[in-house]
């Protein structure tokens, strides 16, 4: 009998004599099994906002890419609330910004 075999033998043993222990056997189970329980959800979340996001980047890449590959030209609500989304990345306070838009300037 090689060691390896030997010291997977007593750790099989020692982890089957907790977990099947008549005392506190029931337990050690429990713990385990709500250990897996919050671990399956934990996974099942992440996988949902990873997904969630994947989405949103890619349906903004889509729409980035229309707008770069269209030639139109853009009236001025249209330019005005663009020009807010960038001011409101920009500073804490977009609102306290008079934007003012005329023939497309």
């Amino acid at each position: 009998m090689d060691t390896r075999s030997l010291l997977s033998g007593i750790a099989i043993g020692a982890a089957a004599a907790l977990v099947f222990d008549p005392g506190r056997g029931g337990r050690r189970r429990a713990l385990v099994r709500d250990k897996m329980a919050r671990a399956g959800r934990a996974t099942g979340e992440i996988v949902d906002t990873t997904m969630r996001d994947l989405a949103n980047r890619t349906r903004g890449f889509v729409f980035e890419t229309r707008g770069w590959l269209s030639e139109g030209v853009v009236d001025d609500a249209r330019l005005l609330k663009r020009v807010r989304a960038r001011l409101g990345r920009a500073t804490s306070h977009p609102r306290a910004i008079d934007v003012a838009v005329q023939e497309g300037q």
